[in-house]
């Protein structure tokens, strides 16, 4: 069982001299039959894995980003502005069918509700360790 983060220490963390912006891309619990790891992009590369029941954290530098599932129709994700030291929260979204059909923005609020019951997801589903993370530590 896994408690997520204390927030405070993750704004202080993020406002370093890169002075990145974090974002958590999550996922809450979808039918049990269906085992689900869609890809998640960013602009246009191969991020990681999400699962449902999980979350990683993206560290990025400042600027327009893509974030999305489904590299060539970049498909069911959110394209914005992210700034230095600023924490973002994602949320993916499911169909019917356990399909991915986007992402969508949450409050901080919002988020640190749904994120205390997740955990971090597994390390080899991680594809770019640079920019995706599963705790602040491993920054």
């Amino acid at each position: 069982f896994f408690i997520c983060l204390n927030f405070d220490a993750f704004a202080q963390a993020i406002s370093k001299p890169n002075d990145s912006a974090g974002v958590y891309v999550y996922s809450l619990i979808v039918p049990s039959y269906i085992a689900r790891k869609p890809m998640v992009f960013l602009d246009e590369k191969e991020i990681a894995q999400i699962r449902p029941e999980h979350f990683f954290i993206l560290l990025l530098e400042p600027g327009k980003h893509s974030i999305h599932f489904k590299k060539s129709l970049k498909r069911g994700g959110v394209e914005m502005e992210f700034q230095a030291g600023q924490t973002y929260y994602l949320r993916v979204r499911w169909e019917e069918r356990a399909t991915v059909s986007g992402l969508d923005i949450l409050s901080r609020e919002s988020a640190q509700y749904d994120l205390k019951e997740l955990k971090p997801i597994d390390d080899e589903n991680i594809v770019d360790k640079l920019r995706a993370v599963r705790s602040l530590s491993e920054q």
